[in-house]
């Protein structure tokens, strides 16, 4: 005897897609305990918990429970300005931690921060974009004037500001810059 089963996506797991697809994560989450009964349920709570990870602009944890399903993430890097290793990458089947830095002259790379997202819910996919975030380098200027009157004798300096330095003064001489 030969048994075929077909599975077809009720109404309410399209409407669960639905709400995860636009982003609605707590109608997607109270109809997945109503109606989780049907064969995708684990992967559409996975999916629906991606999206609330997303929300809170935490992307590895988002990116991990895509990967845990077996889905995947496309990200695209947004290097603000400086240089970063890569562009864009594929993660699927593999573990959802960014490995890309990211550099900019006269700034330290903090990180990066979660730009933007769209999740696919039915094809237990995202993709995500993501900006570096840098701060800005501080250096200690420290003047030698030779016997001369400066205030102050030292400037902290960033590349994000400009700065006027006051001319310093010595008795019987004129500052020429």
């Amino acid at each position: 005897m030969l048994v075929f089963l077909l599975i077809v996506p009720s109404t309410r797991q399209n409407e669960i897609i639905n709400y995860i697809d636009n982003g609605d994560y707590n109608n997607a989450l109270s109809l997945l305990e109503e109606n989780g009964d049907f064969v995708d349920s684990k992967n559409l709570k996975a999916m629906a918990n991606a999206l609330s990870a997303f929300e809170r602009k935490d992307y590895e944890t988002g990116i991990d429970y895509i990967y845990n399903i077996g889905g995947q993430v496309d990200v695209t890097y947004d290097a603000d300005g400086g240089k970063a290793n890569k562009n864009t990458e594929t993660i699927k089947y593999a573990k959802g931690h960014i490995n890309n830095d990211s550099s900019k002259d006269g700034y330290t790379f903090c990180g990066w921060v979660l730009n933007t997202y769209t999740i696919d819910a039915r094809n237990y996919s995202a993709k995500i974009s993501l900006k570096a975030s840098y701060s800005a380098m501080a250096y200690k200027i420290i003047y030698i004037i030779d016997g001369g009157k400066l205030n102050p004798m030292y400037l902290i300096y960033t590349t994000e500001k400009d700065y006027d330095i006051a001319n310093p003064t010595k008795t019987g001489y004129t500052f020429l810059g």
